[in-house]
């Protein structure tokens, strides 16, 4: 089978699109933004359009003009559609993107890993998200040997 090869801002203009016009979109994770919770070219991700978004949620940003990222919100201040969002990658150490709420594409629904299916929206999951956010001191140390574990 040929592999094609299609850029970021092509594929996830359409994404947008098509969320913008109320469908669902499935697609696979690129990179390791989001260890220990998605896993870079193995996950896959369905996203929907949506109105409300909360903390904690993963999200489909357009952070700058065809900048894409899938990260969790840390915050949400001011009011819509201006409200700035911060929004942190769970693999990451301190980098943070910001961008207005207008410019949340879509919530993550389900993260399919290779035999099962995840509702991160679930409470239980909510929680174990929670207590990686209160590692990020450590994180480094933890993402460390996780990596090394799994030969990421």
């Amino acid at each position: 089978m040929e592999r094609v090869v299609i850029s970021n801002a092509v594929l996830l203009g359409e994404a947008k699109r098509l969320l913008k016009e109320g469908k669902k979109v499935t697609l696979k994770v690129k990179g390791n933004s989001m260890l220990p919770f998605l896993h870079g070219d193995k996950d896959s991700v369905e996203l929907t359009s949506t109105e409300n978004y909360e903390v904690g949620d993963i999200v489909l940003a357009e952070v700058t003009e065809d900048h894409y990222v899938l990260h969790r919100i840390l915050s949400i201040g001011g009011n819509e559609p201006e409200a700035t969002v911060i929004l942190m990658g769970d693999g990451n150490i301190k980098g943070i993107e910001k961008c207005k709420q207008k410019d949340l594409i879509g919530k993550v629904d389900y993260i399919f890993k290779k035999d099962r299916q995840i509702n991160p929206n679930t409470e239980k999951e909510r929680k174990k998200a929670q207590q990686w956010q209160r590692l990020r001191p450590i994180r480094r140390w933890i993402l460390a040997i996780y990596k090394r574990l799994y030969r990421i």
